[in-house]
């Protein structure tokens, strides 16, 4: 849609300095005439965008300008972006990744005096899809099959519905609804 386009070039621009029409376009998958028309369709919602033209060209938005953000305090913010940029080293999500951006470009300068890295959880590929395919399923409500193999070494396939995935001392855990042993 054209206005979650708008707020995130306008996230985006927050977040980065100089940016080019051709960076804009393949980042958010538009040709640079509609990321020109984007830009004046900011320009006259009032978002002060500065056109830059030559080798050093691109579009910036007034340092002065910054989104509203009276809903979260400094501090709150440091503990959202700290919590994000954690996660981030161990999880490769879009969504994710956009997020933090959104997040730091509405935040207030110096947030970052507590970093955490969880780098040594990230999961191989497999898992990083498996667990994208349980957060759809969340988000939809949508049921799930898996096979699961006991203590015994059986195995029986469960269908469930998703509720959460929890990483605890380091497994993945499903948090998910049975009906099958409904009490």
């Amino acid at each position: 849609m054209k206005i979650e386009r708008l707020l995130a070039i306008t996230n985006y621009l927050l977040s980065n300095k100089r940016v080019t029409a051709q960076m804009l376009s393949m980042r958010f998958n538009v040709s640079t005439r509609t990321v020109m028309r984007d830009i004046n369709t900011l320009s006259l919602a009032g978002i002060p965008v500065v056109t830059y033209y030559g080798s050093d060209g691109g579009y910036e938005i007034l340092d002065s300008f910054k989104l509203d953000r009276q809903l979260v305090g400094e501090k709150q913010f440091s503990y959202v972006i700290t919590a994000l940029q954690g996660l981030q080293t161990a999880f490769d999500n879009d969504e994710l990744n956009d997020t933090l951006e959104k997040m730091q470009a509405i935040a207030p300068e110096g947030t970052g005096e507590i970093l955490l890295d969880f780098g040594v959880l990230r999961e191989n590929n497999n898992t990083n899809d498996k667990l994208i395919l349980l957060q759809r399923a969340i988000n939809i409500r949508q049921k799930v099959i898996f096979s699961y193999t006991n203590a015994d070494n059986e195995e029986k396939d469960h269908e469930v519905e998703p509720v959460a995935t929890m990483y605890k001392w380091y497994n993945w855990y499903l948090l998910c609804y049975c009906p099958k042993y409904e009490l």
